[in-house]
């Protein structure tokens, strides 16, 4: 069942991630590196936004849906009202805040789209933790193509940065009412109006949740807030085609969370062994990032040529360190998911605060030196910290799968690729 579920979710992540990467393609390619700079960099304040709406609940309803499958209605209901109630505030915020900014109309246009992002991962949780993967399989692949084929008229079309915002936040305001609906025909009511009394313990009991999610998204996202402050929109361009190349392959840990942490999170409730699901996580993930390094660190410069043409042919410097630390993130990945399942949060906060501080710090040093090139530098020290605690906390504690030899070995010889794929780089500046 959890090959068939794994497959499910690997199949249509496959279609939404090759339908979104075209998307910012057909984008980059008609803003050009500097405009196409600019429009991430209002996308990432946008989805930062969001981040306080989403409140880190996916990994809290998958888990509490696999421990509690009987008090469905109160989870998502009480989990609803939250979003409501934050949601408002975050609008009402950004409404006041919107003539003070040289970008409002873009930035609204955007949190639009963020927002839709959230109640669409809202619903589809409760259809995982049901079991139900083919329902988002079916109503993802249709929403990315129709979304695909919306930017793509909107570009032939010759639209500007703003006009390009506004079809994001159309399309994915419609394909989050399609998911609610989906939801109150599968179950029936969300249960908002049952839940409303109880918005305020969801808050708290998904606090940890909340700053982990909050912290680990910051984390991902202040590379691009810093770049952009320290060497400009056109250097933010060239970096962020590439990072968008790893956070799309990087999706494999949130698709393989969403199948193995409630199974991992009833082992460790009722006290079974876990370690045949925590195998299989790890070697899905690792091997996963080991191939698509491999093919970074042969083929970089021609992959960057070939996607994004020559505007863009800076970017063939940063694959092969990029493939480096997508088999980083994802070696992290396979623990923090570990920690989740075993309602260990507070480790996981903690540790990214200061893996913040690493990449701020180093970020600080690198990037006026080595531009676009230094910010890899920096995500990678501090990913290499993130994934250190992380094993270290799992060996430790109650997630330990038990599998000392194996995971040592295979973490040295991680480090042992890594560090010869940075060793035969040289530095340059972007």
């Amino acid at each position: 069942m959890l090959l068939k579920n794994t497959l499910l979710m690997a199949g249509t992540t496959a279609v939404r991630l090759a339908a979104g990467f075209l998307v910012f393609v057909v984008v980059a390619r008609h803003l050009g590196a500097t405009g196409f700079g600019h429009f991430i960099y209002w996308t990432t304040v946008a989805t930062l936004l969001a981040l306080v709406v989403n409140f880190g609940t996916g990994p809290y309803m998958l888990r509490e849906l696999g421990a509690r499958p009987e008090q469905r209605r109160h989870i998502v209901g009480s989990v609803g009202a939250a979003k409501l109630v934050l949601a408002a505030l975050v609008l009402g915020a950004s409404v006041l805040a919107a003539p003070w900014l040289a970008d409002g109309a873009l930035l609204m246009l955007l949190l639009v789209m963020a927002l839709g992002d959230v109640a669409s991962e809202y619903a589809f949780c409760a259809f995982r933790g049901a079991g139900d993967y083919l329902t988002e399989v079916w109503m993802s692949t249709l929403s990315a193509m129709l979304h695909l084929l919306l930017v793509g008229a909107a570009v032939w079309a010759g639209a500007s940065v703003w006009q390009i915002g506004a079809v994001f936040a159309l399309s994915r305001l419609g394909s989050a009412l399609a998911a609610l609906q989906l939801y109150r025909r599968r179950f029936g009511a969300l249960g908002i109006a049952d839940g409303w009394h109880h918005w305020r313990p969801a808050l708290r009991a998904n606090r940890s949740y909340a700053a982990d999610a909050f912290l680990t998204n910051l984390y991902t996202q202040a590379d691009s807030l810093l770049l952009n402050h320290l060497a400009g929109p056109a250097a933010l361009g060239v970096y962020q085609a590439g990072m968008r190349l790893l956070q799309g392959l990087n999706n494999v840990a949130p698709v393989l969370s969403n199948v193995y942490l409630p199974k991992l999170a009833g082992e460790l409730h009722a006290r079974q062994s876990h370690r045949h699901t925590a195998t299989l996580l790890y070697v899905q993930l690792v091997g996963f990032g080991a191939v698509v390094a491999a093919l970074f660190a042969l083929a970089g410069p021609a992959i960057a040529q070939l996607i994004y043409g020559s505007q863009f042919a800076a970017l063939g410097q940063l694959l092969p360190w990029i493939g480096g630390l997508l088999m980083l993130r994802l070696f992290a990945s396979n623990y923090g998911i570990l920690l989740t399942a075993a309602g260990q949060q507070s480790t996981r906060v903690w540790a990214i605060i200061a893996c913040l501080l690493v990449l701020v710090a180093s970020g600080a040093v690198l990037v006026p030196r080595a531009g676009a090139l230094g910010m890899v530098w920096s995500v990678t020290l501090a990913t290499l910290a993130l994934a250190g605690v992380y094993f270290y906390r799992v060996m430790r504690g109650p997630a330990n799968p038990h599998m000392r030899g194996g995971m040592l070995a295979a973490a040295f010889i991680f480090m042992l690729v890594l560090g010869s794929l940075l060793g035969r780089q040289t530095v340059g500046t972007l």
